[in-house]
């Protein structure tokens, strides 16, 4: 298999995809799946007396396909958020005027279920739904009274009991949720508190961690080293900038800015690819919200706006695959609010294999790195041995000259090691 790294991104076109709004940033809302289908959740407004709709999205070969999901309920059904176990997509959402039920509809084999289940009913003021999975179970997390809770859908079929997993005195709000190596990992904000963590092992609750201060909207990106990546808009002398920290095994690292707008930084997203971390964020640096972004490679670097459309543009969500990164965000238009869909494509080069020749041109030689090698004989046009030489760590120099010492006429030579066969090289006059 021929292996690449990641040498860029080429940010490419924008489409318009539909009307209404992306949901809360902390929101999980699109996944990918294994054929590289792409799935989105969003929700709309359609009319008076609270009537918001939760529309589906799949973006395969270059196009969308569009499908309301909240059928047969008629009224508010907005926040929605969705995961994908086992081929099977669920998507949880709230719905009630007065925000007292989650709502939950799967989709299997091609076709969403026509009966919509419940996660929780008969409550006060339920809102701000996520969830993610662990291969075999749904785990979901909500805002209920301000208050987080937590329960999990095991193996499809079974709903635990739910639980409190933030402080009963404190007003918490905007919940994410990850997962990784059977660990769950949940983070939030708290009124006047600050971002704060817990994670979980097995069926056991670490205790909460407070990651920094200050700060509403935040996101996290678990890698596979199990090391969290957390990041949070604050609010400092005036202007909101957004914060970087990493927690592993109760250890929280300093804080720092990772960017500082001329004006405003808000609803960052984060996602990563190994140790790589890619940031998107709202920015109205330039006069009007447009959407910007960052990544890191063992530093942050440059950051760049990648929407020029002059609309404001919010909550911003980012994913990825092997391809690129995709981003979903809506937009204030004059005709109203539009989803808006955008894609990154990595930029690749072929890794450098075992076998690879490298040969540089030098001044007053042929400079060659191989790796393993220890010797290295060059020939000449007609297959007679020029000179040979001993390798250091697979490293050496020709100068150009023969077993005698003297210099070699111009022409097509040959380099010759025992696990890379032969080279041909030109050297001029």
């Amino acid at each position: 298999m021929i292996k690449f790294i990641i040498i860029g991104i080429l940010w490419e076109g924008e489409m318009e995809i539909g009307e209404g709004y992306t949901t809360y940033s902390t929101q999980n809302s699109m996944v990918i799946d294994e054929d590289n289908v792409l799935h989105a959740v969003w929700f709309h407004y359609i009319g008076s007396g609270a009537r918001y709709r939760v529309i589906y999205g799949k973006f395969k070969e270059g196009k969308w396909e569009i499908k309301d999901i909240s059928y047969p309920y008629t009224t508010f059904c907005a926040h929605p958020t969705l995961t994908i176990v086992e081929e099977k997509l669920y998507c949880v959402w709230n719905h009630g005027w007065d925000y007292s039920q989650l709502l939950i509809r799967k989709l299997e084999n091609k076709e969403w279920e026509d009966t919509v289940g419940t996660v929780v009913s008969d409550k006060k003021y339920v809102f701000q739904p996520t969830m993610i999975n662990d291969g075999e179970n749904v785990h979901v997390v909500w805002v209920e009274g301000f208050k987080i809770k937590y329960k999990t859908l095991e193996k499809g079929e079974k709903w635990s009991k739910e639980e409190m997993i933030s402080k009963e005195e404190r007003y918490a709000i905007l919940p994410i949720i990850k997962e990784r190596k059977e660990k769950i990992y949940v983070c939030w904000a708290e009124f006047g508190g600050g971002i704060y963590l817990r994670e979980k092992e097995g069926k056991k609750w670490k205790g909460i961690v407070k990651i920094g201060d200050g700060g509403v909207y935040s996101h996290m990106y678990v890698d596979e080293r199990n090391e969290v990546h957390v990041v949070w808009e604050k609010l400092e002398k005036g202007k909101y900038k957004i914060l970087y920290t990493s927690y592993k095994e109760g250890k929280v690292s300093p804080p720092i800015v990772i960017v500082d707008s001329p004006k405003d930084a808000r609803f960052p997203n984060i996602i990563g690819r190994g140790r790589e971390l890619y940031l998107v964020w709202c920015d109205n640096r330039d006069g009007v919200w447009e959407i910007y972004f960052k990544e890191y490679e063992n530093e942050w670097k440059e950051e760049k706006r990648i929407t020029f459309d002059n609309y404001n543009s919010y909550h911003p969500k980012i994913t990825i695959n092997e391809n690129g990164i995709y981003l979903l965000f809506w937009e204030k238009k004059e005709e109203g609010r539009r989803i808006c869909f955008k894609w990154g494509e990595f930029e690749k080069r072929r890794r450098r294999r075992k076998t690879d020749w490298v040969v540089r041109y030098i001044k007053g030689g042929v400079e060659v790195n191989l790796g393993e090698e220890k010797e290295i004989t060059i020939y000449d046009a007609i297959g007679r041995v020029v000179t040979s030489f001993n390798l250091r760590n697979g490293r050496g120099v020709w100068d150009c000259r023969n077993m005698r010492g003297e210099k070699v006429s111009g022409g097509i030579y040959f380099l010759r090691t025992k696990r890379r066969g032969v080279k041909k090289i030109y050297i001029l006059k």
